[in-house]
């Protein structure tokens, strides 16, 4: 059987597959320098970096791998086009942070929104809005909408009436950033996030190692990844983390562990391997925060709608103007059901992540802040005791009254 291999002609013994035929004449894929995302695909699979050029058509190999070689085939694993293909994948790559098919497949939500009548998706391919959102945390894509509205329902209503987003016909979600308490709960609600058809297509190709497989929503939290990556590679920083005690039960789904698994020893070697020279755990301040609020009458609520009814109690001299300390998670059960957390987090990954925090609680031998040596040994040497001086100027905080800018006219497009 004669062929082309990379324009010159060969000649196969039989019949044989594309992939058996590039190892036999040990041919390696072409990726172009300069790319710093390659380093990260995991993925010998991956359809959108691993291609050749079959018959002057770009495929991925994962797809043309068993095919049969027929007579006069042309075969190439590095051309031109092929070259051309690759940079503006990876250019692309670089510029979202998300892979273009699992993107492409992330459109089935846009198309369920079109056949609902809230989108147009011929005029949604024309849009060319700026990006919005609430700094530090809070990202938008206004192009990527489908202009569902559960964010600002979520915003307006499971928040109780925050009312830091609304929606106008021709521009879509606005924001108004005085009102926004960053509490990402709209981010969890928007379709386009959402994982369960990625996650299938992504575990079939191979691609759940990948970070780019992820599927990003229109409202999504804002990426500081590759800030890491390059404080991580710079011998000059010492990188330290830390994590919240909430992560230790909710990371692991993102593995595809069970929710609710705690990963805790994983987590410790993973930063460590990361090059992490410090893993720091919030346990701690946690347990710093316990001391502080624990000699005097204390209330808690999560949710913001909680938020809203506790204050207004303390505002009339209701049931909770009494308490010294009221302690407001902005999220829905707390810290497990924050807004960066893993989509999807609903009632039941909130119950199973909140079960598993709890289980870690129960299984350390101590239990009460104020035996921990660690508390013990920090008011003694420093602070010497809870609610003191020193205490108060380092542990506690102070708010800003921002009711006059949230009095401010309706959110406006950044």
């Amino acid at each position: 059987m004669n062929i082309q291999l990379n324009g010159q002609p060969t000649t196969l013994d039989g019949p044989a597959q594309l992939l058996s035929v590039l190892h036999q004449q040990h041919l390696s894929l072409h990726h172009p320098k300069g790319f710093e995302e390659l380093a990260w695909i995991n993925n010998p699979r991956c359809p959108l970096v691993h291609l050749v050029e079959v018959d002057d058509q770009v495929v991925p190999l994962a797809v043309w791998a068993n095919r049969p070689i027929s007579e006069g085939m042309k075969i190439a694993t590095t051309s031109s086009q092929l070259d051309t293909v690759l940079r503006q994948r990876l250019t692309q790559l670089g510029e979202r942070q998300q892979c273009q098919f699992i993107a492409q497949i992330q459109e089935f939500a846009a198309a369920e929104a079109e056949s609902s009548g809230m989108v147009d998706l011929e005029k949604r391919a024309q849009w060319d809005f700026q990006p919005r959102g609430s700094s530090p945390s809070v990202f938008h894509d206004p192009n990527a909408c489908v202009r569902c509205k559960a964010c600002v329902d979520t915003c307006n209503d499971m928040q109780g009436g925050v009312g830091a987003l609304s929606f106008d016909e021709e521009q879509g979600v606005l924001f108004d950033d005085a009102k926004c308490t960053r509490c990402g709960q709209c981010i969890l609600s928007c379709p386009i996030g959402f994982r369960k058809l990625p996650d299938f297509v992504s575990k079939m190709m191979g691609c759940a190692p990948c970070p780019f497989s992820r599927p990003l929503g229109a409202m999504r939290q804002v990426d500081d990844t590759r800030k890491v990556w390059h404080a991580l590679k710079d011998l000059e920083k010492y990188v330290v983390v830390q994590f919240a005690p909430a992560v230790r039960a909710t990371l692991g789904e993102e593995f595809g562990i069970e929710p609710g698994s705690l990963v805790t020893r994983r987590l410790y070697a993973a930063l460590r391997r990361l090059g992490c020279r410090q893993v720091w755990d919030t346990n701690f301040s946690a347990d710093l925060t316990i001391m502080e609020e624990g000699n005097v009458k204390v209330a808690v609520a999560h949710g913001l709608g909680n938020a809203r009814k506790v204050c207004e109690s303390v505002r009339s001299g209701g049931e909770f103007a009494g308490y010294h300390f009221i302690e407001f998670m902005a999220c829905e059960g707390g810290c497990i059901g924050g807004g960066g957390q893993i989509i999807p987090t609903n009632m039941m990954t909130r119950k199973a992540r909140t079960q598993g925090v709890n289980f870690d609680d129960r299984a350390h031998a101590i239990r009460k802040s104020h035996q921990t040596p660690e508390v013990e040994q920090i008011y003694q040497d420093f602070l010497q005791k809870p609610l003191g001086h020193l205490s108060h100027e380092l542990l506690h905080t102070s708010y800003i009254d921002r009711s006059q800018q949230a009095k401010s006219p309706a959110a406006v497009a950044k």
